[in-house]
């Protein structure tokens, strides 16, 4: 099993591979950040599935989805976007699956089981969405302060431990704010760094 993660966040990107792993043991993974590296690595290597991402710098790029489908490669696409236009966009660029950062982990491990038999697989989170999708709604996380900290070390990938080392709290106590930050928010916490993300891009 070798498969490519587009992606230009490190924490997703660590998550992704965890989560392959989890299924493929023995699952080959690399990782391009933009869409050109992306482009190099599927030209030179023979995988069997990529992850990509939509947006990047702040674009939306269909053109890893279009590669893979000229070299024959299954794509899935893991975005933060749900709405329809994107959805048929991806399908239509040759992806076999869209799922969406919002929506449960689930749908994203079925596809990953199931990559070589689907065909335009929509997740769960993107199905049940009943209206139409403004393109700046933003969903601000419910976090204090210090849960905001914890929120921001995560995203650079600081080690637990640190964390709770410069916080001055154990690691038992800093896992129960993620777990109850995750709770309070009703989503896990891959979702929750990711509206994270989007809300202080908000605030620039």
């Amino acid at each position: 099993m070798k498969v490519l993660i587009t992606e230009d966040h490190p924490i997703v990107i660590k998550m992704l591979s965890n989560l392959i792993v989890e299924i493929y043991p023995d699952a080959i993974i690399k990782t391009a950040t933009n869409t050109e590296d992306a482009a190099v690595l599927v030209k030179g290597f023979d995988f069997d599935l990529v992850i990509s991402d939509l947006d990047f710098n702040g674009e939306k790029r269909f053109s890893v989805v279009e590669l893979a489908k000229e070299y024959g490669i299954r794509c899935i696409v893991f975005s933060g976007h749900y709405n329809m236009a994107f959805i048929k966009k991806a399908a239509a660029s040759g992806a076999i699956g869209f799922i969406s950062k919002l929506g449960n982990l689930d749908d994203l491990k079925y596809a990953l089981l199931n990559y070589k038999t689907i065909e335009n697989f929509i997740c769960s989170y993107c199905q049940n969405q009943n209206k139409p999708v403004v393109s700046n709604e933003i969903i601000s996380p419910d976090i204090t302060a210090i849960e905001e900290i914890i929120l921001s070390n995560l995203l650079v990938q600081k080690p637990r431990k640190e964390i709770a080392k410069e916080l001055k709290i154990t690691s038992d106590s800093l896992n129960t704010y993620i777990n109850r930050m995750t709770a309070k928010n009703d989503c896990n916490l891959l979702v929750l760094i990711h509206r994270y993300i989007v809300w202080k891009r908000s605030m620039k």
